[in-house]
């Protein structure tokens, strides 16, 4: 098992820097960290930086967010690296640094921070990166499985209490999930409170189960059910009481016929999917399709409709 590193989150709440820092760094490297320490600046640029920075949102909290989802990698500066022009600035790097301390580092994008910036859908990039991540404690995946999140509104206290967070010390971590949530569009509360829309939840974990399947039955080998399972739970910092399988038939029935192919088996019946001797074994012959939100709104709306009747 993965051990975490952090106990707690960066006080970081706008995901909307993490896509723009990755949007900025597709264009060139830069030395994000020196860029937000004012005085290892030359005076005449600091308010200049200064600007710059607060319009893209940049700051050391949002740097480490970025790396810890996996968005930034560093190497050490070079001397060509002063040569470069800061995008949005137009002036060249070397002009507005007071000098190199020892260690300096550039930052840059890894595939997935490529991936990020590009995207024309970059929330589920971000959802992604947030439910998969190994290093921060697991309280956003807590959270989108916590019954009481989707039925009342919380406030940042009680959200707190139901995650077992330390309450009055000025941690961020419910913050955090408040504010990333919101701006994911998955919660319909404002200010600092939050109500989770089902649907929408859903649909990201689409996303996330259309990853994992991919990455798994790539080859369109046969695997047993309950590893395929049992891995994408783990993957994705589920608990394994998560209905899993209804996810799984969720995107099963928006694909095209022989999309997935299935085998019985009854040594593995115990983990098959519904528990269905038939459905033992699973593998994948095209590429997955994510359905659209509507989609998964209708059939939220007939499973509601067949629990009133």
């Amino acid at each position: 098992m993965t051990s975490r590193s952090r106990v707690s989150y960066p006080a970081a709440y706008d995901l909307g820097a993490v896509l723009g820092i990755s949007q900025v760094l597709l264009m060139t490297s830069l030395p994000l960290a020196i860029l937000c320490e004012d005085q290892r600046l030359k005076l005449p640029y600091r308010e200049k930086v200064a600007e710059w920075r607060r319009d893209l949102g940049a700051n050391s909290e949002v740097i480490a967010l970025a790396g810890i989802l996996g968005f930034l990698a560093r190497r050490r500066i070079a001397p060509k690296d002063l040569k470069v022009v800061i995008p949005g600035l137009d002036i060249e790097l070397g002009t507005v640094l007071r000098g190199l301390p020892s260690g300096s580092a550039v930052s840059y994008l890894t595939k997935r921070g490529i991936e990020l910036a590009a995207s024309s859908s970059p929330n589920f990039i971000l959802f992604d990166a947030i439910v998969r991540n190994k290093t921060l404690p697991p309280l956003f995946t807590r959270t989108i499985q916590c019954e009481n999140a989707y039925e009342r509104i919380l406030s940042v206290e009680e959200l707190e209490a139901a995650l077992s967070i330390p309450a009055g010390r000025g941690r961020p971590e419910a913050r955090c999930i408040v504010k990333w949530s919101q701006y994911l569009g998955i919660n319909i509360a404002q200010g600092l409170r939050i109500l989770l829309d089902m649907t929408k939840v859903t649909h990201f974990l689409l996303y996330c189960l259309k990853l994992q399947l991919e990455h798994l039955l790539d080859g369109g080998e046969l695997k047993a059910f309950s590893e395929v399972r049992q891995s994408i739970l783990g993957e994705l910092n589920l608990d394994p009481s998560f209905a899993f399988d209804r996810l799984f038939e969720i995107l099963y029935r928006a694909q095209e016929e022989g999309t997935f192919s299935f085998r019985g088996g009854r040594q593995t019946m115990v983990g098959a999917w519904k528990g269905l001797s038939g459905y033992a074994f699973v593998s994948m012959a095209k590429r997955i399709a994510l359905p659209g939100l509507e989609y998964v709104d209708a059939i939220a709306e007939n499973r509601d409709k067949g629990a009133e009747s």
